[in-house]
C-alpha cells in the first residue's frame, strides 16, 4: 500500500476516484499543482464545479453518457478553472469500477495538464496561418522545392510569372516535364 500511495502521490498526473454521480471521493496531491486546490477541497465536489458553465455542460453530458453505459473514456479534453481564475486544459481518461453485485460504484481517472501543449499548438497554427497568408498573397513569386530540386509548391504570383493560371496548373506542368525528362531517351 505504501508503494502504491508513493506512486500515486509522486507521478506528474492527477489521479482521482469519484462515485457514480461524479462526486470526488479521492484526489491525489497533484491537483494542487494543476488547479491550486488542496485534495481535501475536492472531496464531495464534481469536476464540473471547477468549470465554466458551458464547459461543465459539455463535459457532464459526455461523462453521464459513458456512466449510463458503464463505459470507460479516453483523452477527454476539459478545461478547469484554477483557483486564481486561469484556465487549465486537462486530458482525462477514466475507467468505471463496480461492486460485487455488478453495480457501478464510480470512476477512477487519471488527468494530465495539457495547457502548454494546447498553447503551443495554437501558436503553431497561428504562425502557419500567417505564413500561408503571406505565401498566398505575396506580389513576388515564391517557389519551394526539396534539395534535389523536386517541386513542392509555388504561390499564385510565381505561377502567373511562368504563364500558369494557378499553382496547381504549374505543378501539373512541372510534373509532366519531370516525367518526360526521366522517361525520354
Amino acid at each position: 500500500e505504501r508503494r502504491y500511495r508513493n506512486l500515486v502521490e509522486t507521478i506528474d498526473e492527477y489521479i482521482a476516484e469519484s462515485d457514480a454521480t461524479g462526486r470526488c471521493i479521492y484526489a491525489s496531491p497533484k491537483i494542487l499543482d494543476f488547479i491550486g486546490y488542496q485534495p481535501e477541497e475536492l472531496i464531495g465536489k464534481r469536476p464540473f464545479d471547477f468549470m465554466e458553465p458551458v464547459e461543465a455542460h459539455r463535459v457532464k453530458t459526455i461523462f453521464y453518457e459513458k456512466a449510463v453505459k458503464h463505459e470507460p473514456f479516453d483523452y477527454l479534453e476539459n478545461t478547469l478553472i484554477h483557483k486564481t481564475g486561469t484556465a487549465v486544459v486537462m486530458e482525462t481518461s477514466g475507467a468505471p469500477f463496480f461492486g460485487e453485485d455488478g453495480k457501478l460504484l464510480g470512476y477512477r481517472t487519471i488527468s494530465r495538464d495539457i495547457t502548454r501543449r494546447k498553447e503551443e499548438a495554437e501558436a503553431l497554427a497561428k504562425a502557419e496561418a500567417k505564413y500561408r497568408d503571406i505565401f498566398e498573397n505575396a506580389v513576388e513569386g515564391i517557389y519551394r522545392s526539396v534539395p534535389a530540386g523536386r517541386y513542392v509548391e509555388a504561390n499564385p504570383a510565381f505561377a502567373r510569372i511562368f504563364g500558369h493560371a494557378s499553382p496547381e496548373e504549374l505543378k501539373t506542368a512541372v510534373n509532366d516535364i519531370g516525367r518526360q525528362l526521366y522517361t525520354d531517351p
